[in-house]
This record gives C-alpha cells, sequence and structure tokens, in this order.
C-alpha cells in the first residue's frame, strides 16, 4: 500500500493556502482508498469466479459454497476454494478471503492448513474435490 503523507498547516497561513493543501490532501486519500477498492474488487471477482468453476465442478450451488452452512461436503468444497485461491491463483490474501466469505481470517487459514493436510496424507475426498476443481479452472 501506497504512504498517504497529510501536510501540516499552522493558524498564520491564509486560508487559500489551507484549502489548498486540503484538497491535495483529499486528492490523496481518495488516490489511496481507490487503490485498495480495486485491488479488493480484483479479488473479489477472481473468488467468485473460483467458486462459480468449483460449483460447476462438484454440483454444488455457489450459495452454498459461500453460505455458512456446516454441512460437510459445502464446508469442504468452501475449503479448497480458499487452499486454491491463496496457494494456486496466487495475490489472494487471508484478508481477501475472509472479507469475501465474511469470515474471520482465523477460520480462512485454519480452511487453508486443514486442506493442505488432507493433501499431505492424500485424502481421497479432498484429493478428489482438489483436483475436479482445479481441472475446471486449468
Amino acid at each position: 500500500m501506497s504512504n498517504l503523507n497529510l501536510t501540516l498547516i499552522s493558524k498564520s497561513e491564509p486560508i487559500n493556502e489551507i484549502l489548498r493543501k486540503a484538497e491535495k490532501d483529499i486528492e490523496n486519500i481518495t488516490n489511496v482508498k481507490l487503490k485498495i477498492e480495486i485491488k479488493e474488487l480484483s479479488s473479489f471477482w477472481i473468488i467468485d469466479k473460483i467458486c462459480q468453476l468449483a460449483s460447476e465442478a462438484t454440483g454444488i450451488e455457489v450459495r452454498h459454497i459461500i453460505g455458512k452452512s456446516r454441512n460437510a461436503e459445502y464446508v469442504a468444497v468452501r475449503q479448497v476454494v480458499c487452499y486454491i485461491c491463496y496457494n494456486d491463483i496466487g495475490g489472494i490474501t487471508f484478508k481477501d478471503l475472509s472479507l469475501y466469505f465474511n469470515n474471520d481470517h482465523s477460520t480462512i487459514i485454519h480452511s487453508v492448513n486443514k486442506v493442505e493436510d488432507f493433501l499431505s496424507i492424500n485424502d481421497d475426498k479432498t484429493l478428489n474435490i482438489y483436483r475436479r476443481i482445479k481441472e475446471q479452472i486449468f
């Protein structure tokens, strides 16, 4: 993220100089905020696309993938989506995922770690979901 530098003013400055500095500060704040929003939107678009592809690959509706249900099948796909977004796609952060799924970032970290653990022991269920989604993406 870029640094935000706000200007300091003194009481003895003429009002037009204070206003000029204030306009510059507002412009700087707006530019930084816009860059953050564009990055979040592009991340959300990518995550959304991965959820759509995961839905096609698994037959589970997107609303269930992004929902709060604790149904084991939905949770497994949701966790694999998080893993793929974070590890295989690149540029997607835990914060992006937590905002998209409306979860605490620690939940997202747990999801990614859990899929990592299951993949490392060649868990059939997780491997199957992972491969089906990856085939849809790549």
